[in-house]
């Protein structure tokens, strides 16, 4: 959907109907149409979504309005918070979150009922039923503009073809930090661009289905 500030948001029913899945958030910017069109989604999307970047600064303006629309949607939503977004979202400060973010994660998940990928040294992924898990897939050097944007996208690809919202976002976590690894290992970790990942992925998705992965950590 191409954002123009000059136009309504009549079309858009239609196409979330139209469409399999949902990314909003990415370059999305916090003004006061970027905030009405997340509103007019939350209000009448019914598909799979990636919420993203400043979908959830804008998310965190809504209060508990807009908890309420994403647990009212039945396909659900994927939330890709940072640690500074999830703060906005939580009211949590950064540090109190690093404090004890895993237990402030459940009680997120559990209460807006969606999956949420928590960005961080090591990613965590926690759907609203089921076991927190770690991803120790990923590099330092992937802490790049963009690389976030690659994430996102990469679950709204998945959503549409695994068996739930949390398998997409565990196997998008997965793949993601292993083309991560892989491109630093090809390109090295101070050059190493959001472009270089996504040229890795179809490497990553190799080693995936020939390897043994155990790059996730249970909790």
């Amino acid at each position: 959907y191409s954002l123009d500030e000059t136009e309504s948001f009549e079309e858009l029913p239609d196409l979330l109907e139209w469409a399999d899945v949902l990314c909003i958030g990415c370059g999305l910017g916090m003004g006061p149409h970027s905030e009405e069109l997340l509103k007019k989604v939350l209000e009448n999307n019914k598909t799979p979504a990636v919420i993203d970047a400043d979908g959830l600064n804008l998310l965190a303006k809504t209060d508990e309005w807009g908890i309420e629309q994403i647990r009212m949607n039945p396909s659900g939503y994927v939330l890709t918070p940072h640690m500074k977004e999830m703060s906005r979202l939580t009211g949590y400060s950064v540090q109190e979150l690093k404090d004890n973010r895993r237990e402030l994660l459940r009680k997120y998940t559990e209460k807006v009922h969606a999956v949420c990928v928590l960005k961080d040294s090591r990613t965590l992924v926690k759907a609203p039923e089921g076991r927190l898990m770690i991803n120790t897939t990923g590099n330092a050097a992937m802490a790049k503009a963009g690389s976030g944007d690659v994430l996102a996208g990469m679950i709204a690809a998945f959503l549409p073809v695994c068996r739930d919202d949390a398998e997409a976002a565990l196997l998008a976590a997965y793949l993601h930090g292993l083309a991560g690894d892989i491109a630093a290992e090809k390109y090295g970790e101070i050059s190493l661009t959001a472009g270089d990942i996504v040229n890795s992925v179809s490497y990553a998705i190799s080693k995936f289905s020939t390897g043994n992965n155990t790059d996730f950590m249970v909790q």
